[in-house]
């Protein structure tokens, strides 16, 4: 199997922090990326020690440009987004693959419903939405802080974990208003919305709530976490839920992706080393007969638990997946932002 068959994408995402990657490669140490990062360095400082009366004005604008963002600076302008937000995006909708994690982040909800044992990236607060005047002042912070950039940017992400299960008129709200002040309609034929639910925020949201998603101006991708059909592995988890509580979960995913044009769910299973044979014979169980008159949308992701040793091990299981499963299954790999 090639890497599009494991990620869906056609590259290896390689992160200089912790994550839950099966593919145990440090290619920070390899001579070959450590040279391009010191040409990088080698080249700012050519380019402030060139004589820029000798370029064109439009070559002086840009190395201007290029030298006012040092590392210093972009630094700084991570601090400064994760200021405007409320705190760093510590992981990202799997979905976000599609536009390569480019997302424009706008936090509409704090805080996690279940706070599962397993989880390393969720928060700590109970589950709170933020008032309107806080999403406001976000996207205004936002407009200013991108400024001639958000042409270059053609998706929204509402945050944080749950933002599904904030309140209805919220999302709507939240999504119009970034999509009217943060030029979307000028810079994007086609924007995409990007947003974490639970299986209970799934549950709970009524059909009313999607026909409005529906009519946003995005195509939008909602992802939920449904982690396992096996009542031991939720147990073991941490994963305050029933196998039929998840089943009815996707039972909805499958029903939204059928009626719904513009909104596609998918769903977050675990793999890892020490979980039975019953939690992977169930989720065979559950993708092998999933119906398949879901419109072609609906992907679902593996997620190695982070703790597991020799991930790399876990493939043929994920292949086995696969193999049966009457929907595309892919790795998910934790990314932040």
């Amino acid at each position: 199997m090639n890497l599009i068959s494991w990620l869906g994408e056609y590259y290896l995402p390689c992160f200089p922090y912790q994550s839950n990657t099966v593919w145990k490669i440090d290619y920070f140490s390899n001579p070959a990326v450590m040279n391009a990062l010191g040409a990088w360095s080698q080249l700012y400082a050519d380019l402030y020690m060139a004589p820029k009366n000798r370029f064109h004005s439009k070559a002086r604008e840009l190395i201007g440009s290029i030298l006012d963002n040092n590392d210093k600076v972009l630094h700084e302008r991570a601090q400064k987004l994760n200021f405007i937000t409320g705190g760093r995006i510590s992981v990202l909708p799997p979905d976000t693959r599609h536009v390569d994690y480019e997302i424009i982040p706008l936090n509409i909800a704090d805080g996690c419903l279940f706070h599962c044992k397993f989880c390393c990236v969720k928060s700590e607060q109970q589950f709170q939405t933020r008032p309107e005047t806080d999403i406001i002042e976000q996207i205004r912070h936002l407009k200013a802080f991108y400024g001639r950039n958000l042409e270059n940017y053609h998706s929204l992400f509402l945050g944080n974990h749950d933002a599904l299960a904030a309140d209805d008129e919220i999302i709507a709200f939240a999504a119009t208003k970034a999509y009217e002040d943060l030029d979307f309609e000028l810079y994007s034929e086609n924007p995409l919305l990007f947003l974490f639910g639970s299986v209970d925020s799934l549950i709970k949201t009524k059909d009313q709530l999607f026909e409005e998603i529906n009519h946003l101006p995005f195509y939008t991708y909602i992802n939920i976490g449904l982690e396992s059909v096996d009542p031991q592995t939720l147990k073991l988890l941490g994963k305050p839920l029933s196998k039929s509580r998840v089943e009815e979960a996707f039972k909805k995913m499958l029903n939204i992706n059928t009626n719904y044009e513009n909104i596609e769910i998918t769903a977050n299973f675990v793999i890892g080393e020490g979980l039975s044979p019953e939690h992977y014979q169930s989720l065979k169980d559950l993708l092998g007969e999933a119906p398949a008159e879901s419109c072609g949308k609906g992907v679902i992701y593996l997620s190695p638990l982070i703790d597991s040793p020799k991930k790399w091990e876990l493939l043929p299981l994920v292949e086995e997946v696969k193999n049966v499963s009457r929907m595309p299954v892919y790795i998910y790999l934790i990314q932040r932002l």
